[in-house]
């Protein structure tokens, strides 16, 4: 209703097209930094031994090939200080449901390390920063069939 542009993009594209989105976003400081810093995770540290998949052709850490899954114990999903193995983002297959405190019993309510300054590589918001820098607009355009602009 409040839109002023319209693009149409191949069907099946609109994830590139937001990843596109995304990555426009970032890179011209069009976020709300305040807020990004008081409510959500940007400034939290990720593990040190996390690795992106853009350095693991396009998987990420702890994908056992052989096995051709991801080992809980391998992960490095967490934040920094949190041990290895306690992935949040795997739920294990037994776990049905429960209700969100149930589920967060677990917190120990200490914050993990952060960079409010965001300079830090391993903060969250760098990490998404590299991770969708590839969605330049020549690569939207190619893969969404729409023009750059």
């Amino acid at each position: 209703m409040m839109c002023d542009i319209y693009t149409p993009i191949r069907a099946g594209t609109d994830i590139a097209f937001l990843g596109g989105l995304i990555n426009y976003v970032l890179t011209n400081e069009r976020w709300f930094r305040e807020y990004a810093l008081a409510f959500t995770n940007a400034a939290t540290l990720v593990n040190e031994n996390y690795v992106d998949a853009d350095d693991l052709g396009g998987l990420f850490n702890g994908y056992l090939q052989e096995k051709k899954h991801y080992e809980p114990g391998e992960m490095a999903w967490n934040y920094q200080g949190e041990p290895a193995g306690a992935a949040k983002t795997h739920t294990p297959p037994q776990i049905k449901s429960e209700s969100l405190s149930e589920r967060l019993g677990f917190i120990q309510n200490v914050p993990p390390p952060s960079d409010p300054t965001l300079k830090d590589p391993r903060c969250v918001l760098n990490v998404v920063r590299r991770h969708y820098a590839r969605y330049t607009p020549e690569m939207v355009a190619s893969i969404c069939g729409c023009t750059e602009e």
